[in-house]
């Protein structure tokens, strides 16, 4: 198996994404190259890399103290690394203190299923056109250090 690294998100990652991205998700405003650069200047997003080419990105968006939003994109690449994706992930997002969200398409099986691996509950089943395409999502929620 190639080797799998978790590096620091640099704006020109997003690029590299969408173009080995084959899901349709094209209108993500946050990989457009402006906003690719703020979150690279805000430091909460990391890349996936396996054999030096970038199989996904992701991060967190922190909305205040205590509360972040959870974002990630892969590519069709990712699938064979999903175990070792999936234990970098969930370490990262363990280390994220309070509330963190973040929103899977309502009929992605595997999207549902991946949230409930790292650690996310359901807390609104449907958000009616939420996402970039008008999609409906399912609202998820992990709660770190919260008793």
């Amino acid at each position: 198996m190639l080797p799998v690294s978790l590096v620091v998100f640099e704006s020109w990652h997003a690029a590299e994404l969408m173009a080995r991205n084959e899901m349709g998700v094209t209108d993500c405003y946050f990989l457009e190259p402006a906003a690719a650069k703020v979150i690279e200047d805000r430091g909460n997003a990391f890349t996936l890399l396996a054999n030096e080419e970038v199989v996904a990105c992701g991060g967190t968006l922190p909305l205040w103290p205590g509360r972040n939003t959870a974002w990630m994109i892969f590519t069709p690449g990712a699938g064979r690394y999903m175990r070792r994706i999936t234990r970098m992930v969930k370490r990262e997002l363990d280390l994220t203190p309070g509330r963190v969200e973040m929103t899977v398409v309502k009929d992605y099986a595997l999207g549902h299923r991946w949230a409930r691996m790292l650690g996310f509950e359901v807390e609104t089943p449907c958000l009616r056109e939420y996402g970039p395409l008008r999609e409906d999502h399912t609202g998820y929620v992990k709660l770190n250090g919260v008793e």
